[in-house]
């Protein structure tokens, strides 16, 4: 391994490192627009430039590989005139948009102006190149030219990630700039663009003007879009969520249908409904709780569990169904197929949870055919299920069943006469465990508090628990699970 002095520094270097990134892993941050770590190097924009002992001019660190006993200065005056030079040719066109620039917080040309800048422009005003401005580039992207520094993320993510090609530079010299496809940008990671701009070129409709970036708090958690269960930072301020971004940790790609999840949260449901009415929950609760007393006296109470929920839940579930409900008419048997579609990130399974299903339903309930074939017959007064999870089963139910089903967001019309449906927290608002396509475990973080019960809790009411399965027992039996896993 190279051993290299960084600013009076010396630091072990990896074989084939770049000076980059073997400064960033030793905490020296080199300033860049055209570097990306998931994308080829295309050192155009001169801003790493770094000194290097013994080389008659200044190297792009990020193009650059460490060699054994290079000195290197990344903050010499001779750097430091460059990189003010380079913002200067950077800034000639640029326009005064930082008041209203969605990217002012984020933006690398603001900061590092700050640091490296800070100098009265030469340029007359009236001289300055005009081009396009605030244009639609897709379904989910608005483009400005005139703030574009031709950095090329764009370009490249188009050719290297998702390889649909939309974007390319036309012209040459300061009339360059990034043209997109007359059918736009609409690629299924087309939001990862507006996040990889460094500047305020591309931004994002959705987010657009909803909230300047230093109001927001950022949350670590998982996308629960598909089985991937991709890693996300969650931007949200004062109980409302504004924004879903790939985690700063990971550098993995998130598709704009995983993006677009926290919209659920704005049509979150907050009442209980009875047979398509809105209800309050006292009366919900009294009234599921009669037909359940009434259905379990005739062994008629059928449950499932659900791919949708946490690990916890289901485990909650089935703990219940045993111990609560004493019923041995339950399913956690749902198998669907996994794999990455497009090679990127996006499964063919858009459930969250069913890879861990696939084994809890060996030890718990009985086979989902054998449960099909009572719902058929219409066996049951009653069937308890998470609502997204009716998708699998309405078919099949009787028109005497009643339906007792819990949600998150409003449900959609189905024809069942009799159903009844709390409203319980989503993954944004509690913790909860799941299983990607790989056999991970991966944890949701609550942004902020819930607003509703869980199902847990809902069951125990209707039904009333007592000592016949107390909450300590449920814990243990969760614990023990997730002990095993």
């Amino acid at each position: 391994m190279p051993r290299i002095t960084i600013d009076g520094k010396i630091i072990e270097a990896e074989k084939g490192e770049t000076i980059l990134k073997a400064a960033e892993r030793n905490g020296i941050y080199i300033p860049r627009f055209c570097y990306h770590p998931a994308l080829k190097i295309s050192g155009t924009c001169r801003m790493c430039v770094v000194e290097i002992e013994k080389f008659p001019k200044l190297m792009t660190s990020c193009s650059t590989e460490v060699s054994e006993g290079m000195v290197i200065r990344t903050d010499s005056e001779r750097v430091r005139k460059a990189r003010k030079q380079i913002l200067e040719f950077l800034l000639l066109n640029h326009p005064l948009d930082c008041p209203i620039c969605d990217q002012a917080g984020e933006c690398f040309l603001q900061n590092y102006y700050m640091d490296w800048g800070l100098y009265k422009s030469r340029f007359p005003l009236k001289d300055k190149m005009k081009k396009r401005k605030r244009f639609d580039a897709g379904k989910h992207l608005i483009l400005d030219n005139e703030r574009c520094v031709l950095c090329t993320r764009c370009v490249r993510f188009t050719r290297e990630i998702t390889g649909t090609n939309e974007i390319s530079v036309l012209e040459r010299g300061d009339k360059s700039y990034i043209e997109v496809d007359e059918g736009g940008i609409n690629n299924p990671y087309s939001l990862n663009i507006a996040d990889i701009c460094p500047v305020g070129a591309f931004t994002s409709k959705d987010f657009r003007f909803r909230q300047r970036s230093w109001f927001l708090k950022r949350t670590e958690s998982i996308c629960l879009g598909c089985a991937t269960l991709c890693p996300v930072e969650i931007h949200h301020n004062k109980g409302k969520i504004y924004r879903i971004v790939p985690s700063q940790k990971e550098h993995r790609w998130l598709c704009d249908e995983g993006r677009l999840t926290y919209h659920k949260m704005d049509r979150e449901l907050r009442t209980a409904i009875i047979n398509g009415n809105a209800a309050d929950l006292p009366v919900a609760l009294k009234k599921g709780g009669a037909i359940i007393t009434s259905s379990l006296k005739d062994s008629s109470v059928a449950l499932a569990g659900s791919p949708y929920l946490s690990i916890e839940d289901n485990a909650s579930l089935a703990f219940l169904a045993q111990k609560l409900l004493e019923i041995s008419d339950y399913t956690f048997d749902f198998v669907f197929k996994q794999e990455i579609e497009d090679g990127i990130s996006i499964n063919s399974d858009k459930t969250p949870n069913s890879r861990f299903l696939r084994g809890f339903a060996r030890k718990h309930g009985m086979k989902m055919t054998e449960l099909n074939s009572k719902l058929e017959k219409g066996k049951f007064g009653v069937f308890i299920c998470e609502r997204k999870t009716l998708l699998q089963f309405f078919p099949r139910i009787d028109e005497k069943t009643t339906v007792i089903s819990f949600a998150f967001e409003p449900p959609w019309k189905t024809p069942f006469k009799n159903e009844i449906i709390f409203p319980i927290p989503s993954y944004f608002q509690k913790e909860g465990s799941f299983m990607d396509f790989k056999g991970k475990i991966k944890k949701t973080t609550p942004c902020f508090p819930a607003s509703s019960k869980n199902i847990s809790e809902y069951l125990r009411e209707m039904v009333g628990g007592g000592n016949k399965a107390n909450k300590e027992e449920e814990q243990e039996f969760i614990t023990k699970l997730l002990s095993e896993l």
